[in-house]
């Protein structure tokens, strides 16, 4: 079988949005859609397949994942191949991961989930401050620079960016309107049979309703995370030393001292990181044309869940 024999194949793409209940789709739905066949991020069949290649595609040799995932496309007996993974998306470069994912499919389909832009930063903050946070810190234990308020974050994040009309127009210039399917995380809430109906339409797989609709992965309960006040002070007076003899001996020459440091420990409290209404309104208030313009291109009156 060439490789030409992969166009008789239909691959789709659900790219995220993070954020916007892919956990549950990847755990609660997608597997058990009969006639495809599905690789998922967290799956461990996926770690072991080329596919896994389409997660750091800024890292990568295109033409070498396109063969590598067209060789193994071909050994499988389903004609749907689908795969589901936020980091697809690539934020925020998103537009070089989607011009190598054409590069690499002939005629792949997307899915892209949206969320109003306030909840979904906040969404956000939630996640990196308990779950991400603490993966840094055990690997990078001398930066602490990832702490930080959410007025902070959204300041670092840049809320301006999240335009999702933009991101949606472009998906589909490069894979063709007819191929991008833009659903709201607020529909999958909201009526779980509605969203799944039209993900359905879309792709023509046999309808798969589970009978337990509770989300997996929620947002996370704010409390507070351990930092190191000393030894991220130390870490930036080293930062401001010239690049020379001195910096490298130093930084050569410091562990002891770090790990005197990094005894002395601090709870950030983040209980009352939330955004106000205020806040919010304001946000929504910034991509309220954008988000009209969305509303219009995925087909759904985003008006009804606050978009604008």
């Amino acid at each position: 079988m060439d490789k030409k024999s992969l166009q008789l194949k239909q691959v789709f793409l659900h790219i995220g949005l993070p954020r916007t209940a892919t956990s549950f789709l990847q755990s609660k739905i997608f597997p058990f859609i009969t006639g495809i066949y599905y690789f998922g991020h967290a799956d461990l069949k996926t770690q072991n397949t080329p596919f896994i290649l389409l997660e750091e595609l800024n890292k990568q040799n295109i033409l070498q994942i396109k063969n590598e995932i067209l060789d193994y496309a071909n050994t499988l007996e389903e004609k749907n191949i689908l795969f589901s993974s936020e980091l697809l998306v690539g934020l925020p470069n998103y537009l070089l991961n989607a011009r190598a994912i054409k590069e690499i499919f002939r005629e792949p389909k997307i899915i892209f989930v949206i969320r109003k832009q306030a909840d979904w930063a906040e969404s956000l903050y939630n996640w990196h401050m308990t779950e991400h946070v603490k993966f840094f810190l055990d690997n990078n234990p001398a930066d602490q620079s990832c702490i930080c308020g959410i007025k902070e974050y959204c300041r670092r994040f840049d809320l301006r960016n999240l335009n999702w009309h933009k991101m949606a127009k472009d998906y589909a210039e490069i894979f063709g309107k007819e191929n991008v399917l833009i659903l709201p995380y607020e529909l999958l809430k909201e009526d779980l049979s509605e969203f799944m109906s039209r993900f359905y339409e879309f792709t023509g797989f046999t309808p798969y309703h589970p009978e337990n609709i509770e989300l997996i992965n929620p947002s996370a309960s704010l409390t507070s995370v351990k930092y190191s006040p000393c030894l991220s002070r130390y870490n930036d007076l080293i930062k401001d030393i010239p690049d020379g003899f001195l910096k490298k001996f130093i930084q050569k020459n410091d562990r002891g001292l770090k790990n005197i440091l990094s005894k002395y420990t601090r709870d950030f409290d983040i209980s009352g990181e939330k955004l106000t209404l205020e806040e919010k309104n304001n946000i929504m208030s910034y991509h309220k044309d954008s988000n009209k313009k969305i509303s219009d291109l995925a087909g759904i009156d985003l008006k009804q869940y606050g978009y604008y």
